[in-house]
């Protein structure tokens, strides 16, 4: 979770791959049922509608949200961790999940905790996080003043 600096006045929510389902206007069965009012939302940007479904209650809100400068982003964010990503985005919020399979900053409880290998996977996640706050600008207020 970030500041996103751009307040939001509906809920959107950006599935990416497996997260993202196929061949219906629902979202997800998997969100909350409060969560339903949200509808599909066509983008007009054919890469990302290949890659991501887009869920919101309002459109205009949805086109507030994702400029196309922030959908080739979060293009390059998901080419950056190879996994499928969801994002939401509440008030001025984003909110971003990455399926990688396995837990980030979470040591194995089976090994040393001095092992180099897991200072290094800590190391590799920070990276990560760090990669994503550059890719999508969260370090600077670029829509408010």
């Amino acid at each position: 979770m970030a500041n996103f600096n751009k307040k939001i006045g509906s809920d959107v929510f950006v599935f990416s791959g497996a997260a993202a389902p196929t061949g219906i206007d629902l979202p997800p069965s998997a969100l909350p049922r409060k969560l339903w009012s949200s509808r599909k939302i066509p983008i007009d940007n054919a890469d990302f509608n290949a890659n991501f479904s887009v869920y919101a209650s309002d459109t205009v809100a949805a086109m507030y949200v994702l400029t196309p400068a922030l959908m080739e982003k979060i293009l390059s964010l998901k080419q950056l961790v190879k996994s499928d990503i969801s994002l939401s985005f509440k008030q001025n919020k984003i909110y971003i999940a990455i399926s990688r399979g396995a837990d980030s900053f979470e040591p194995s409880l089976d090994q040393p905790i001095l092992n180099a290998r897991i200072a290094k996977d800590i190391k590799a996640d920070l990276d990560a996080m760090l990669q994503i706050v550059k890719i999508l600008k969260l370090n600077e207020k670029i829509w408010t003043s």
